[in-house]
């Protein structure tokens, strides 16, 4: 899940960091105590470890020039270590992350485009601004002037937002949904698609309450964009719905069953992940492992057995931090 491989960096950093500095220390010791042998010091290696530690006061019988270069040496390696650690960890990760597919309900006819800003509750991205916009690889090879763009969304309500955090989703009007699916069409017809390699352009930008800024650009070849297809919804009354099923998105959030919706449990596993609807097209590109779900696997579970149930825990987990008044009404809801 992509809160896990958020986490994973952050010890990813630990990890790297804590090798270099066993490989480079070894390094350092086994140079000195090669000088310390010179010297005709007993047991150099021990010696040059002691020294390299700082822990070696009361066992340097004889100072010498290599012992007081290997001190500085130690000392300036641990501030430099020290320094770096601490300008990754206080440098914040980007919170923005992008679905990997575009997707096309040939139900409500409109392009949808998922993203998650994984910020706890109680703290946004404020003016966050979207750029929607069909280009090709050519264009994003040539230097000269602005991006040439050919089609680009103009819909206030989708690219302008005041202010957002959580899974959401930019979906395009029926009218742009239309104008682009006849352009691509257009372009497959007549082959320039394949000689002008169109792509599929999503970039979000916003800042956060301290005045930092947060940019996220995702491009999508246009075998990425799946026709007949929806995202699946985190919510268990929004992923159990009949008008998810049938394709009906825009009708999911007016039921009765949204009065419930904060006792429940998300899934935050289902992020990026799709559903086939009826009379779905085909898909000749490259599709990534358990991408696609059946309707039994969003309902029960992607898995079976134990790994299913881990899998939940961890969404348990996550929701503890990002969402966690849902978390306290699901707890309070309990039987």
């Amino acid at each position: 899940m992509k809160p896990i491989k958020q986490i994973c960096k952050r010890i990813h950093t630990v990890v790297e960091y804590v090798i270099y500095y066993m490989v480079i220390s070894f390094g350092v010791i086994l140079m000195f105590a090669l000088f310390y042998y010179f010297l005709h010091i007993k047991n150099p290696i021990d010696y040059s470890m002691k020294v390299f530690l700082g822990v070696a006061g009361d066992f340097i019988e004889e100072v010498s020039f290599c012992s007081i270069l290997e001190t500085l040496i130690s000392n300036l390696f641990n501030v430099i270590v020290v320094s770096s650690v601490l300008i990754k960890f206080l440098n914040p990760l980007n919170p923005i992350i992008i679905s990997d597919y575009v997707t096309y309900n040939n139900k409500s006819k409109k392009y949808k485009f998922c993203y998650w800003i994984m910020l706890p509750e109680g703290r946004f991205l404020y003016e966050i601004n979207i750029r929607i916009f069909l280009t090709t690889r050519e264009a994003h090879l040539d230097g000269v002037n602005a991006l040439r763009v050919v089609w680009q969304s103009e819909d206030e309500n989708v690219i302008n937002l005041k202010l957002a955090r959580g899974v959401r989703y930019a979906q395009l009007s029926k009218k742009e949904s239309k104008k682009l699916y006849k352009l691509i069409k257009k372009e497959k017809e007549t082959g320039e698609i394949l000689k002008r390699k169109y792509e599929l352009n999503f970039v979000l930008s916003g800042n956060d309450a301290a005045g930092s800024k947060y940019y996220a650009w995702k491009r999508y070849k246009l075998d990425e964009i799946w026709y007949g297809y929806q995202f699946v919804p985190l919510q268990q009354h929004e992923y159990t719905s009949d008008m998810f099923f049938k394709g009906n998105e825009d009708e999911m959030n007016h039921g009765d069953g949204v009065i419930n919706c904060a006792k429940e449990l998300f899934r935050y596993q289902h992020f990026g992940k799709l559903f086939a609807l009826k009379n779905s097209e085909g898909h000749n590109g490259k599709v990534k492992k358990n991408i696609i779900l059946t309707k039994n696997q969003i309902v029960k579970g992607q898995y079976k057995g134990l790994r299913q149930k881990l899998l939940d825990f961890c969404s348990w987990t996550i929701m503890l931090f990002l969402d966690c008044s849902h978390w306290k009404a699901w707890w309070r809801s309990r039987p």
